[in-house]
């Protein structure tokens, strides 16, 4: 009933990626329809493209979106478009996109191909340290040795992360011998997921995050067995939050209405326990949040976006690991 005939993806100045999509319906009557696009990578999203669209028979349409944050990464294994009933709201068609929507090749931003790859993979603050007031031009992310590649994963926990098909989802990313891979996640089980989940299971914040830090390394293992020849880094979690900086409503859902003292000890019991056994395996420790700490260990809110646990940009994150990998 529908079929895709074309694909673009651009990055944009200012407003993050641009995706737009052209294809072809050929029914019987005209139809009303929404077009979604949907993603199971770490986490399930559903993005629509467009508004309500009304088709004709053998008529060729595209529709677009640019609200997708810079470096958020999609892949074509993964990425599936429906072609909806508006009326109904029935599925009419199912189909796979036939290119890959992110513009990586061997060295993804087109520059120096003798430089390997940083890849640095992370959750929703890679966007917000690197998406805004940062022109997005190769020279910007390319140092005299390596380019660097953020991709961001909104919600990616390190929880999701080892329930994850993960293998499935890094051999989608042209990784090669001698790139590096940066793993940058973990500030969301700092901040709330150990909190709230070593009281749904009744034990202490040390025992989840033991438990925790357990699986994940054990899953490091298996990504570094399959890139024998990569380099791994984790890079350390955002320093806790203070008590007032987040308020209203905001304060249960990014925090779960826990207590600075709390967040201070699960932070830094995490980060104690974690650059141990990651030293085990030979995954190397960036601490970059150094940057942006207050002297009793908290982090600098001069940083943040007000109410918020996100940082705003530009900053100096960039700089910070064009010169780890200078």
């Amino acid at each position: 009933m529908f079929s895709i005939t074309k694909y673009e993806h651009e990055f944009l100045e200012k407003e993050g990626q641009k995706i737009k999509l052209f294809f072809n319906y050929n029914g019987n009557i005209e139809r009303k329809i929404e077009v979604q696009i949907y993603e199971n990578a770490f986490n399930v999203r559903w993005y629509k493209l467009g508004g309500i669209i009304t088709v004709n028979n053998n008529v060729n349409y595209w529709v677009e979106d640019n609200r997708l944050e810079k470096f958020e990464a999609f892949y074509n294994n993964d990425v599936i478009v429906n072609f909806i009933d508006y009326e109904t709201k029935k599925i009419l068609d199912i189909k796979k996109l036939p290119t890959s929507k992110v513009n990586i090749s061997k060295r993804s931003l087109g520059g120096d191909f003798s430089k390997n790859n940083t890849w640095v993979i992370g959750d929703s603050h890679i966007n917000h340290f690197l998406s805004h007031g940062i022109d997005y031009d190769i020279k910007n992310f390319e140092t005299k040795n390596t380019i660097i590649n953020p991709l961001s994963f909104p919600l990616l926990s390190i929880n999701r992360f080892v329930n994850s098909d993960y293998l499935k989802i890094f051999k989608n990313l042209p990784i090669f011998d001698g790139d590096n891979i940066c793993l940058f996640f973990g500030e969301i089980d700092t901040r709330i997921g150990i909190i709230r989940n070593s009281g749904l299971k009744k034990i202490t914040y040390t025992e989840h995050i033991i438990n925790l830090v357990n699986r994940f390394i054990e899953v490091i293992k298996i990504i570094k067995k399959e890139y024998k020849n990569c380099n791994f880094y984790y890079i350390l979690p955002n320093p806790p939050l203070k008590d007032g900086w987040i308020n209203g409503d905001k304060i249960k859902e990014f925090l779960d209405n826990s207590n600075e003292i709390t967040r201070f000890n699960v932070r830094y019991t995490f980060e104690d326990i974690i650059i141990n056994e990651m030293n085990k395996i030979d995954v190397n420790i960036i601490n970059i949040y150094k940057n942006y700490i207050t002297s009793d260990m908290f982090v600098d809110e001069s940083f943040l976006i007000e109410n918020n646990h996100h940082f705003k940009t530009p900053n100096n994150f960039l700089n910070l690991l064009k010169n780890k990998f200078n």
